[in-house]
């Protein structure tokens, strides 16, 4: 079926209706069928019910040779039953609830995955036990991250293992326009998460399971680990060569991996279609040109034959060596359905052979259908083969000339034009998915590719894999293979990190909606079919709707005569918007970010600004350097350029603020100097006003002098005090400033030491929000600041319970809501 059979005449003069394609439609269906279930969640028993008679009916009609057509529309039928059967949302077991260490036992499904900051491993949990308590069953699948990864015993595939640390369920978004963690790692079947102190807490039975593929690759790769970084050169280059080499990129810096996606080229360190395709066309080319020169062998068997059965089992040792990560499965599909059809002696279609491996994947793995790369990967591909062959037609260039032979230049320049097309089509493709998934869009990227991917896949990949085979051969050789490679990476690298910055190279793009991105690709597939009147109709209705949905995303805010206040959930740390009426914005703190680690300025706060419809900001306050209020901000800068950032103290006074002075540098932010008496905005509706700390700044710890606003609006206040405690509280007090506030943003997150009975007798708030995270081991907000909440009369509202909270006024009136209610505002007092 990867073929393209001809039109068959039945017996009795019937003819069949052309199905040109019929694994593309089977494919189509099937993934519709998989995102119906993801939105309607429906039951799956009706689905199996109609898989089950569909078949067995279609085999009887074909088996009387009736129905004729109509049997594969009852096909398609069928396989979106199976989509919606297979595509249910999976569901986690529930986190068992405990607090304190546990004992885990379980089964490894993988080895350590080694990062440049941890180590993370993932294993099929069977029983747990607390301290003092019996062992008692959990069946889960549970990754744990071990920091310190000093003298890890070994661990492949299948060995059984006693662990101890803390477990949770990973804890969903509670933002609108973030990326949900917890469904993220759901779809890729991890139930818990954990975190293990250290190895000496991993215990590792003696016993081994029966030799197996996975156990013999893990260890290959373990070992290949330990041998490239045992040869001469830089952390960020061995990193480079040990992700194009077996495709683990954990030990690529967070700096050349930010590189990378700033220059375009992050694909390039995850083993893909690329990767494969080099590697099986170049052997399988390279065989065939040797084979033909042995005169014998080739007057006697076909080489391309033999040469493309050659190169099967090393797609497959390549796949195996990368891990056998879902791009590399889905390329390694591709090649096998190529070099199969190679064998078998039949043009291959390579669409036919997309679909296929859409079938394989989605039919074994049907989550994988909202992955990213899935998406991208075929997204790309589909383009390529539909694309560029039409394109080719239309440019001169790209023709092979029919007449005469084709000079050596005319044939470089063919196929770097025609290289520089393929390059162009799937970067152009995959631009709205990439702005949907990622919010930035490289412009150099384009001609980074067509420096950088020949150099990858034609060179370093190559020398990768044949370090890697020679190092399994126990060959000396591979030392030299290795060392030119890190060679040809530390090039690579500059050049990367060179193009990456560039101010212009890249920008911000925001977060299309889906509608939008699907808008996007319809109107591409309109172009393709211009000449046809359908195709032109098609495009004005997507244009149309382009631009209807960037005015309903942009007018709103610019009309709107109110304020709004939103508390972003970022876990343990601080981060507020304040959005003024006619759009004016200003943000308060950015979260925490830990160096080369999670960042939450960058995945949380920028994610909700842009779906906020806010792509720059006016101003951004720091209420003070520690990190997590200053951590998320050097990245929330460089992404949204504000015209000024307040800050207490000079930023290169401490290490958590030095990154955000350059950032502030680079993008040519007013850093000013914020005080008490300083009018941060004046208004006809609201006004943000600085109340601590004094000058000069009197002596007390970070936490103290944070910065304190009152914003007034109308008839309605809005007290941010950062982590100021009792002894900041003191000192505001003293300086006698009207501090009433009808919401109230508790200091430090809740501590026992803020928000004392005196400073609330001052404030007296009607609303109390808490910026905590969930089960945090500080134990915030502590009970007694919410009895004294209580005996104020606060009404509590907690980012880790109910996730972002609103707040909206226009001087008469106030509203609220939360996440966790889907913003649905309350009218406060109620009337």
């Amino acid at each position: 079926m990867l073929m393209q059979p001809a039109n068959k005449i039945r017996p009795g003069g019937a003819q069949r209706l052309p199905m040109r394609r019929p694994l593309l439609a089977l494919a189509g269906v099937l993934a519709l069928g998989i995102w119906l279930q993801d939105i309607c969640r429906g039951p799956v028993a009706p689905a199996w019910a109609v898989v089950g008679l569909g078949t067995v009916l279609l085999l009887f009609l074909a088996w009387r040779a009736v129905g004729g057509p109509l049997r594969f529309f009852g096909w398609m039928l069928v396989f979106l039953a199976i989509g919606f059967a297979r595509g249910p949302r999976p569901v986690s077991p529930g986190a068992p609830a405990v607090e304190d260490q546990v004992v885990v036992y379980g089964v490894a499904q993988s080895s350590w995955e080694v990062r440049t900051d941890n180590r993370r491993l993932v294993l099929d949990t069977f029983w747990l036990r607390e301290a003092g308590q019996i062992q008692r069953p959990a069946r889960a699948r549970l990754r744990v991250v071990i920091r310190d990864g000093a003298d890890c015993p070994e661990v492949l595939p299948g060995d059984r293992l006693w662990l101890r640390g803390r477990i949770h369920q990973p804890r969903a978004s509670q933002n609108p326009g973030v990326t949900d963690f917890n469904l993220l790692l759901l779809r890729r079947g991890i139930h818990w998460t954990g975190s293990v102190a250290s190895c000496a807490d991993v215990l590792v039975a003696k016993s081994k399971p029966p030799a197996s593929l996975g156990r013999w690759f893990s260890s290959m790769r373990s070992s290949l680990r330990r041998f490239f970084w045992a040869q001469e050169g830089g952390a960020a280059e061995k990193g480079v060569f040990q992700a194009l080499a077996i495709g683990d990129r954990g030990m690529v810096p967070f700096s050349t991996r930010e590189a990378f996606q700033r220059a375009g080229l992050s694909h390039l360190l995850a083993i893909s279609g690329l990767h494969l395709g080099f590697v099986v066309l170049g052997a399988y080319f390279l065989l065939t040109f040797f084979l033909v020169r042995i005169r014998r062998l080739s007057l006697r068997l076909d080489v391309r034959r033999v040469a493309a059965v050659a190169v099967i089992p090393l797609a497959l040792f390549y796949v195996g060596l990368s891990g056998a990560h879902l791009p590399a499965l889905r390329a390694c599909i591709m090649a096998v359905s190529f070099l199969l059809a190679v064998v078998l002696g039949r043009q291959s279609d390579p669409i036919q052979t997309l679909a296929a491996a859409a079938l394989v994947i989605l039919g074994l793995w049907p989550q994988s259908m909202f992955e990213v790369s899935f998406q991208l990967s075929f997204v790309a591909v589909a383009a390529i083969v539909t694309v560029v062959p039409r394109l080719s037609d239309w440019l001169p260039l790209l023709s092979i000339p029919t007449e005469g032979q084709e000079s050596t230049r005319s044939k470089l320049l063919r196929r770097g034009a025609l290289f520089l097309l393929v390059s162009a089509t799937a970067t152009l493709s995959t631009a709205p998915l990439v702005a949907y998934h990622f919010h930035q869009l490289s412009l150099i990227g384009l001609w980074a590719n067509f420096l950088a991917v020949p150099l990858a896949a034609w060179l370093i990949v190559p020398l990768g894999l044949a370090s890697s085979l020679l190092f399994l051969l126990g060959c000396g050789w591979a030392v030299w293979t290795t060392d030119l490679g890190l060679f040809l990476v530390s090039g690579l690298v500059r050049f990367t990190e060179w193009m990456g910055t560039i101010s212009w190279g890249w920008f911000a793009s925001g977060a299309p909606t889906f509608i939008q991105v699907l808008l996007w690709y319809l109107l591409a597939a309109a172009a393709l079919q211009w000449r046809r009147p359908w195709a032109r109709i098609l495009a004005a209705f997507c244009l149309a709707g382009l631009v209807l949905t960037w005015v309903l995303v942009r007018l709103p805010p610019l009309l709107a005569d109110e304020i709004t206040v939103t508390f972003v959930d970022v876990g343990q740390g601080d981060s507020t918007l304040l959005r003024f009426a006619g759009g004016d914005t200003m943000l308060v703190d950015g979260g925490m970010a830990r160096p080369g680690g999670f960042d939450t300025g960058r995945s949380i706060v920028a994610p909700f600004l842009w779906h906020e419809g806010i792509h720059r900001l006016d101003q951004i306050v720091l209420t003070h350097a520690e990190s997590d209020h200053a951590g998320g901000l050097p990245a929330l800068v460089e992404l949204f350029r504000p015209r000024e950032l307040w800050v207490t103290k000079p930023l290169h006074l401490t290490p958590v603020t030095q990154a955000l002075a350059q950032a502030a540098r680079r993008a040519g932010t007013q850093v000013r100097t914020l005080r008490r008496g300083q009018s941060l905005r004046a208004g006809s509706l609201c006004a943000v006003d600085a109340l601590w700390p004094p000058e000069p700044l009197p002596a007390m710890n970070e936490n103290e002098l944070s910065a304190v606003l009152r914003i007034h609006c109308g008839q309605h206040s809005f007290l941010l005090t950062g982590d100021l405690e009792k002894r900041g509280e003191t000192g505001l007090l003293a300086l006698g400033d009207d501090l009433h506030a009808q919401v109230l943003k508790v200091g430090h997150h809740g501590s026992q030491h803020a928000s004392s009975a005196d400073f609330l007798d001052q404030v007296r708030p009607d609303f109390a929000v808490v910026s905590a995270g969930k089960g945090n081991s500080y134990g915030f907000p502590h009970r007694n600041l919410l009895s004294r909440m209580e005996h104020a009369g606060a009404r509590v509202l907690r980012t880790d319970y109910g996730g972002a909270i609103r707040f909206v006024s226009d001087g008469k009136q106030l509203w609220f809501g939360t996440w966790q209610n889907g913003f649905e505002l309350e009218v406060y007092p109620q009337p």
